[in-house]
């Protein structure tokens, strides 16, 4: 049997872990710089994009600043402009509404009373009777600067159920319409006493 000695000294096995460990520790630092490089410049992109639309948007309010005073003025003038037609357009109904009023019976009045500018009149009248109905139309086709009366239909109000029908009068209800001479309705005519009786 043999012996083998072995006067060599054996070398040491080197301990691989703290290189292992400074590898992961290297590898995870290059993964950290790199996402940490790339969100830099995502906000970079991101800060260049919201100054661009900040340059877009100054630009589009310096634009639209100077517009609104343009439009304004525009507006401006079409007012003075409507405003100065109206009034040379203005017409006096009170001496005609005066003149209606005179006319009525003594317990008729107007619910409604519509002028157009061409003299049309429309009215919408109370009376208690239909007789009152027809002199008042009377009347009024009596009148010199009164054109074309026409009565378009009566209605006589309902009586509710709370109402007795014998100490219950109902109201006749007349839509009427008239032309009226325009010269009657300018300011400065109007109409005179004359007409008046």
């Amino acid at each position: 049997m043999l012996v083998e000695v072995n006067l060599l000294e054996q070398k040491e096995q080197r301990n691989m872990l703290p290189l292992l460990i400074g590898g992961v520790f290297l590898i995870l630092a290059l993964i950290v710089f790199a996402y940490f490089v790339t969100q830099s410049k995502q906000l970079e992109a991101e800060v260049a994009e919201t100054e661009a639309e900040i340059a877009a948007l100054q630009s589009r309010q310096t634009e639209n600043e100077q517009t609104p005073v343009d439009d304004v003025i525009t507006k401006r003038m079409e007012l003075v402009k409507a405003t100065s037609q109206l009034e040379a357009s203005w017409i006096s109904a009170t001496p005609v509404i005066d003149r209606l009023i005179a006319l009525l019976p003594e317990r008729g009045f107007f619910q409604s009373f519509t002028l157009v500018d061409n003299g049309q009149v429309n009215l919408v009248v109370r009376f208690d009777t239909m007789q009152e109905v027809a002199a008042y139309t009377s009347r009024l086709e009596e009148e010199s600067y009164i054109h074309g009366v026409e009565v378009n239909h009566v209605t006589a109000e309902e009586v509710d159920g709370s109402e007795d029908v014998y100490d219950y009068m109902p109201r006749y209800i007349s839509e009427i319409y008239l032309s009226v001479d325009h010269a009657m309705l300018s300011e400065d005519v109007g109409i005179d006493e004359t007409t008046m009786e």
